[in-house]
């Protein structure tokens, strides 16, 4: 028979015990609860934008809050995101990729290498409340155009170098939030006359000579998905080239174009080969003009 020191001492260990399981059972469930940073960085949901734009055409946006992703069916895409939100613009096909900082940045230069970062001048005012597809928005207007229309979105809360890099993607105005569409209307300009102006190549190529109501952005659709940290990579490998419009513009579109303006901002690569014999000195003699010796 046990005395009272033997039952005291069992009955100590046993709490002992219990206790013990108890707190093993409580951080054991505690740990499984909590998922890795990496699953957790992966439940996190974002937008994904189709949208049209009047002249470079169909966009997927995939927007974080802290980054975003542009995709061109064209094969290009850009990534910018924290911390240094640097615009990294590349092509997988031909693993060549340009970056810049983001104060740098105008997607007008996708098409016109000799513009600057100028953001667009239009100011905006607040005009009222609307919805689109399920998704509400604050509107903005212009006191010089009435007809514009800004469609900021009222939903998708992101860090404000996302919404300044998608102004300087699309040239638009910046009210603070996501374009979802963006129209305006264009008054009429003259054509110039070729017999008094000649036709010259400079940062003023290209100017709007449209009129009526110009849809520059149009939304397709809008929703969340999962975020997948894989697709905000930007490429480690790839050739780096001081020039987006290597990158925007396929060969067969830098051969077409080059014929036509002399490779401004680009060189398709027969004039590469062409300027890289010439500059080693063994381009072809020109051959002097019949009777000329």
């Amino acid at each position: 028979m046990e005395n009272p020191v033997q039952l005291w001492s069992r009955k100590v260990c046993r709490s002992i015990s219990s206790a013990l399981v108890l707190a093993l059972a409580v951080i054991c469930g505690l740990l499984s609860g909590v998922p890795s940073a990496q699953t957790r960085e992966n439940s996190r949901q974002i937008w994904h934008l189709k949208q049209k734009h009047v002249d470079r055409g169909d966009f997927d946006l995939y927007i974080a809050s802290d980054r975003v992703k542009v995709v061109s069916p064209q094969g290009y895409k850009f990534i910018v995101a924290a911390p240094d939100w640097t615009v990294h613009c590349f092509r997988d096909e031909t693993k060549l990729q340009y970056l810049s900082p983001l104060s740098d940045f105008s997607g007008l230069q996708m098409g016109n290498p000799m513009i600057g970062a100028g953001l667009s001048g239009v100011r905006l005012l607040r005009s009222g409340k609307g919805e689109i597809q399920g998704h509400p928005y604050t509107s903005y207007t212009s006191r010089r155009n009435t007809g514009t229309v800004f469609a900021g979105s009222d939903k998708i809360i992101t860090d404000p170098h996302v919404v300044d890099f998608i102004a300087r993607f699309y040239h638009t105005p910046n009210p603070g939030s996501v374009p979802l569409f963006y129209y305006y209307e264009h008054r009429k300009r003259n054509l110039p006359d070729p017999r008094k102006n000649a036709i010259q190549v400079g940062p003023d190529i290209g100017v709007d000579f449209r009129s009526g109501l110009i849809k520059e952005i149009v939304l397709l659709s809008c929703g969340k998905e999962s975020y997948r940290a894989a697709d905000f990579e930007v490429p480690t490998n790839y050739a780096r080239t001081k020039e987006l419009t290597q990158v925007i513009y396929t060969g067969a579109q830098k051969d077409e174009l080059a014929e036509v303006i002399g490779g401004i901002g680009f060189m398709s690569e027969k004039t590469r080969k062409m300027d890289a014999a010439v500059q080693a000195g063994k381009g072809q003699p020109i051959k002097s003009a019949p009777g000329s010796h």
